[in-house]
């Protein structure tokens, strides 16, 4: 006699690396009556096979939220999160690093920083040096 078996599907805003997968697959398989699970960190979701009579969704979410993830059951994915402002600061620095490398790059290359570096003075050559 062979047992019927339901599967469910979670959306899991939270499960974005390989580390959650196998925190959430190793919760999930100690349960009783789950036969299966299966992770799709690119997808935020997990798929679980699992026996009806011996388990419920219900069981099998407060499994996953008791590793402090949310779970929802809509197939939507998880809804784009703003960066955070200091990886907004880090992406403006490197852009302005760029900007000035290639500044510094292209007016080498074509001749201005010896025409305007003749007509500055030194102090003001230094001191523009030591604040940089």
């Amino acid at each position: 006699m062979t047992r019927a078996s339901a599967e469910l599907e979670l959306v899991v805003a939270e499960l974005d690396c390989a580390d959650e997968a196998v925190q959430i697959q190793g919760a999930l398989g100690r349960l009783p009556a789950v036969t299966e699970v299966r992770t799709a960190v690119g997808a935020h979701k997990v798929f679980v096979t699992y026996d009806p009579a011996g388990i419920g969704p219900a069981q099998i979410r407060a499994a996953i939220e008791r590793l402090g993830m949310a779970v929802r059951t809509d197939r939507r994915p998880p809804s784009a999160r703003r960066p955070a402002l200091p990886t907004l600061l880090g992406g403006l620095f490197v852009t302005a690093v760029a900007l000035v490398a290639l500044v510094g790059i292209v007016g080498e290359r074509l001749g201005f920083l010896e025409a305007v570096s003749e007509r500055l003075p030194r102090w003001l050559a230094l001191a523009a040096v030591l604040v940089g």
